[in-house]
Parts: C-alpha cells; structure tokens; sequence
C-alpha cells in the first residue's frame, strides 16, 4: 500500500515535469544541475590526471588547483550551455557531429580564456606556461567532452524523455 502510494506520487511528480516543460527536448534548471556536476566532476578527475601526468606538480597542488577550475567550469558550463541550447534548437540526441564540434570548440576555448590566469597564478607560472599547460588540459577535455556528451544526449533518452513520454500517455 504505502509503495503504491510512493509509486502514485512519483507518476504525478513526472506528469507534472512534463507539464512544465513545453518541449521535452530542453533540459529543465535540476537536469541542467545534474549535467553540470556530473560533466565537471568527471572532467576535472580526468584533466587532474593528465596536468599531473604530464607536469612535475605535486598532487596536492594540482588538486587544489583543479578544485578551483571546478567551480568556474560549473559556471560556465552551466551558462554556455544554456545559450548554446537556446540557438541550437530540437532534439539534442540528433545533434549533428558538426554541431557538437561547434558546441565543445566554444566551450572549451570560452574556458580557456577563464581558466588560463588562475593556472598561472595558483602554480606560480607565467601565462604563457600556464596557457601551454590549459591548452594541453584542453585538448584531452575537448575529446573527452564530446564522448560525454554524446553519452548523455543517448542515456537521457532513456532516464527522462521516454519515462515523462510513458507517463503523458498514460494520462
């Protein structure tokens, strides 16, 4: 009974999304929220690997710096995405390979261009040692962006479009 119940309120909590969202193409501000966190906490995993990899910086200072890059990255992801989904319209899964390379060349060269003094200041380096390094962080992120992505595009298919779909039939 009581998880019927739960089941009940969950079905009217989805009908409820669906009802918000004209178009069940856009991510509403909670996905977008989880789309950010889970790209950036992925990326920033991934891009603390490589600086480390690649550099002599201790762990320590490279974590500390990554924490930092972190945050401006949710930020940005989070408004650049919201403007590049507002000029690039409609179904996000059908998204083009030419449109996808649009979106993670802007964004990454917009983070660029945030990022770039905050290495240069956080590891004591010039700015064009610190551009050298976002550069290289960059373009292992700039492949890694498009992977995720594109992965998220497919399994959002499954785990929100389909599942308000299933239930703004039902109703």
């Amino acid at each position: 009974m009581i998880l019927k119940n739960i089941l009940n309120l969950l079905d009217k909590c989805v009908i409820i999304l669906a009802l918000f969202q004209q178009q069940r193409y856009f991510m509403s501000y909670y996905e977008r929220m989880i789309h950010a966190v889970l790209y950036e906490i992925t990326s920033v995993i991934f891009a603390g690997l490589v600086l480390f990899l690649f550099t002599n910086y201790s762990m320590s200072a490279v974590s500390t710096t990554m924490l930092v890059i972190i945050t401006v990255s949710m930020l940005w992801n989070m408004l650049f995405n919201y403007l590049f989904d507002r000029v690039f319209t409609g179904k996000r899964e059908q998204r083009s390979m030419k449109t996808r390379m649009v979106h993670t060349l802007f964004f990454e060269g917009g983070l660029v261009l945030l990022t770039t003094p905050i290495i240069a200041y956080m590891l004591n380096v010039s700015v064009w040692a610190a551009l050298m390094m976002d550069l290289g962080i960059t373009f292992a992120v700039m492949v890694y962006t498009y992977v995720f992505n594109w992965i998220y595009d497919h399994a959002r298919l499954y785990f929100v479009v389909e599942p308000v779909n299933h239930a703004v039939q039902e109703h």
